[in-house]
């Protein structure tokens, strides 16, 4: 059918927010306050957007909702992106990769199911985020070796991330261990899809880390990809 069109969905949102508000549903608030936040964003309407998913992520830390505080920290981080403030993406970002941590923890000490596990809830923070620490300004420019020690941190995390997916369960106590660890003269290296290029990460065992980059759409990287798993396995 015909999708519902902006207009049409802001007054139900404030209309929400304002009954949440009267009832003191303070997470029902955050919730309809990030939502309209979402509507200011895709309208591109940047100072809006900004200032309601503030309004919603001080709400959600109010009452520690984690659950809230990485989804409005990811979209300030989208909102100061589209306004090419990358100092403020970068810490919108690292606070809501943070949050997505302290959720995985919280799980691992309770033992519960994870309901983050689904990759389309993670996996984007993740790529977002590891786009602008691995896309320096101006594009001239290499990473800083700050930008790449937490691109390689964000790379450790998400490999962590996919593997509690694939599990379905927290990796209670487990720790990914640093080849460099066992190796002291071992070369790590880190390949990155993103959506204009493609990425890679070397640790060197100095500690030091190198970037390398070409740029390739994603689509052909991955049919490139899928035809060298193909030559590797005739059979698949």
């Amino acid at each position: 059918g015909d999708s519902i069109q902006p207009e049409a969905i802001a007054p139900l949102l404030v209309t929400a927010i304002h009954q949440a508000h009267d009832l003191s549903d303070v997470r029902a608030e955050s919730t309809a306050l990030g939502q309209l936040g979402r509507l200011y964003e895709q309208t591109r309407q940047h100072q809006e957007a900004q200032a309601v998913t503030q309004t919603a992520l001080d709400l959600a830390e109010s009452i520690r909702a984690k659950d809230l505080t990485y989804r409005w920290h990811w979209q300030l981080g989208r909102i100061f992106r589209q306004q090419s403030n990358r100092p403020g993406a970068i810490a919108a970002y690292t606070a809501a990769t943070d949050d997505l941590e302290t959720i995985r923890y919280d799980l691992e000490m309770t033992a519960q199911a994870i309901p983050l596990a689904a990759p389309q809830q993670v996996y984007p923070v993740y790529r977002e985020f590891l786009d602008i620490l691995l896309e320096p300004e101006p594009p001239s420019e290499h990473p800083s070796q700050t930008d790449l020690h937490q691109a390689r941190d964000l790379l450790d995390a998400l490999q962590l991330a996919e593997l509690e997916a694939f599990f379905q369960s927290p990796c209670l106590d487990t720790h990914l261990r640093d080849i460099g660890d066992l190796d002291t003269h071992a070369v790590l290296v880190y390949p990155v899809l993103l959506p204009h290029h493609v990425a890679v990460v070397m640790a060197w065992p100095d500690q030091s880390l190198s970037f390398h980059s070409s740029p390739v759409a994603q689509e052909e990287a991955e049919q490139v990809l899928q035809q060298f798993l193909q030559a590797l396995h005739p059979l698949w």
